[in-house]
This record gives structure tokens, C-alpha cells and sequence, in this order.
């Protein structure tokens, strides 16, 4: 069957007659200018959202055969939203995740990103190593939780091998309204007001339940996974061991830092290989049978 009733939806400028003319005649159809009749012959119409109200255009946009959304410069701001809306919920536009390849996947912070070491040392090359899996790291020095869990929203974590260090909760991630742009954090560099809204309270709580937030994503994605903390003692940091450890997936890496990394900072070989070591150990206990 013939789909001759096409509807083009622009801005309310004359540039969105001009394309529906030019496409009729291009197709070969009857150029039927702005609809403005509930009688839709075979030919090419044009609306927008200044000419229709959203639900109007909805339900006209169902008697046609074709409805395409014209390419067009941002005229009025509101206009221009709420038609990229309605084209978003007709064309059915979906926000797909990035795909991950088949490896291990780190994400953490400098301890994960190896700072300090050669390729060879850093706890993710010797585990990953252990267990026979290809790596894929994303190490984000000085960086906190709240960016860990954000770049994993960013992808499709279904069936994925991954390893989560978690790091202080004291490092925190906002949108800064004076400088327009999203903000890391850490707490060295707290202000007077800063300490006032992050107290050890505060942060313990929004850290509990990011990591609540993270491991039922990652058993809804039937995702092998483990998490751990390398963290500073801080006044809460027992009590956070202990309500991580009420989840299975959670490796508990207590006297790991025996020496130093090159920069004499982070934690040294030994102590990555003693990290690795415990991971595997625990990885065995959950996920031997899979592999």
C-alpha cells in the first residue's frame, strides 16, 4: 500500500514550508501546505508546536503514513526542546550503553590506575593474569565513588567480569553553579562551609547506599563481580568494613600496605600482589564453579 500522507514537523518559520514544497515535489506528491483541516488527502503537510498543542500533534501524527522531523536551527528555545521531545518519543529513540569487550574490567581510583608502578606490578595486571582474563582498566587518580559509579551507568554491564576499589568517602563529586561545570573533591580540599555538609555522618550514609546502588546493578546484569575499599582510617571506617561485608561479593583487604610504590605514596608491590591475592582467593569462592 502506497504511503502518500507524509507530515513534516518544523519550527514556525517559513523554512519549514519551503522543505515540505521541496520534498513534495521531489516524491512526487501534492504539496498541501499547513494542516489545517481534520480531512488528510494524499500529499505533504507541515505543523509544528506553535501551530498544534502537544497532544493535538500526537494524535495527529497518527493518520499519517510517514511524519519526519525536519533538520532545522534552534529558533526558540522552548519550542525547539519540546519538538526534539516529541520527536524523541515518536521515532522511539533509545540512549544505548556502550559495549564493554570480553575482559576484567578495574574501575578505581590511582591504586587501580597503577600510579607508581610498571604495568607488571599493578594489582590489575596480576590478578587478571591469575584468573586468565584480558584487562580493561579505568583508574581515575584523586578521583572518588561518585565518579566510579557514574562511568558504569555509562555502559552495558551484563555478563561482565568486573572489579570495583572503592576509595575514600571523603572524596566527593558536585556541580559547582558558580563555575558551571562538575566539581572533584577531596577532603583536604574541603571549605569551612564544605565541613559543614560532609561530616563523617553524611558521607558514611550516601557511601552505603552508592555501594548498595552498584552491587544491585551489578547482580541485576548477572555480572561476576567483586568490590573492595582502599581507604585512610578515618572514624567510621570499621563500621563501613562491616556493613560491606554483609554482601558476598565484597573483599575484605585488611594489612595490605606493607611498602611503598616508586613515588613512596601508594601502595607498593608486595602490597598490590598481597590485593591480588585476596581478590583471587575470594573470586575462587564465588565464581570457581563458572569457570
Amino acid at each position: 500500500m502506497p504511503k502518500n500522507k507524509i507530515l513534516y514537523i518544523g519550527n514556525n518559520t517559513e523554512d519549514t514550508d519551503v522543505q515540505c514544497r521541496r520534498n513534495a515535489k521531489v516524491l512526487g506528491v501534492p504539496y498541501r501546505g499547513m494542516l489545517d483541516s481534520e480531512v488528510i488527502l494524499e500529499g505533504a503537510y507541515h505543523l509544528s508546536l506553535a501551530d498544534a498543542s502537544i497532544d493535538k500533534l500526537q494524535k495527529i501524527i497518527e493518520c499519517f503514513d510517514i511524519v519526519e522531523f525536519l533538520q532545522q536551527e534552534k529558533t526558540n528555545d522552548n519550542l525547539w526542546v519540546s519538538t526534539k521531545i516529541l520527536k524523541n518519543q515518536t521515532t522511539l529513540v533509545d540512549k544505548t550503553k556502550k559495549a564493554i569487550d570480553n575482559k576484567m574490567i578495574f574501575i578505581g581510583c590511582s591504586h587501580t590506575a597503577g600510579v607508581g608502578h610498571s604495568e607488571d606490578t599493578v594489582y590489575t595486571t596480576v590478578l587478571s593474569k591469575m584468573l586468565g582474563y584480558e584487562k580493561q582498566v579505568f583508574g581515575y587518580s584523586g578521583k572518588g565513588n561518585y565518579l566510579f559509579e557514574e562511568v558504569m551507568s555509562e555502559y552495558s554491564l551484563k555478563n561482565s567480569k568486573i572489579i570495583v576499589q572503592f576509595t575514600d568517602i571523603y572524596r566527593v563529586r558536585f556541580f559547582d553553579n558558580d563555575k558551571n561545570t562538575v566539581i572533584d573533591k577531596q577532603g583536604k580540599d574541603y571549605s569551612i562551609k564544605d565541613l559543614e555538609l560532609y561530616t563523617d555522618e553524611y558521607l558514611s550514609y550516601e557511601f552505603l547506599k552508592l555501594v548498595d546502588r552498584v552491587v544491585a546493578r551489578l547482580r541485576d546484569a548477572n555480572a561476576e563481580f567483586l568490590f573492595f575499599m582502599l581507604s585512610s582510617d578515618h572514624k567510621f571506617y570499621n563500621t563501613l568494613n562491616l556493613k560491606l561485608s554483609e554482601y558476598k561479593e565484597y573483599c575484605w583487604t585488611p594489612d595490605v600496605f606493607v611498602d611503598l610504590a616508586k613515588d613512596n605514596l601508594h601502595f607498593g608491590i608486595e602490597s598490590h600482589r598481597m590485593i591480588a591475592s585476596k581478590l583471587q582467593d575470594r573470586w575462587k569462592k564465588l565464581y570457581a564453579q563458572n569457570q
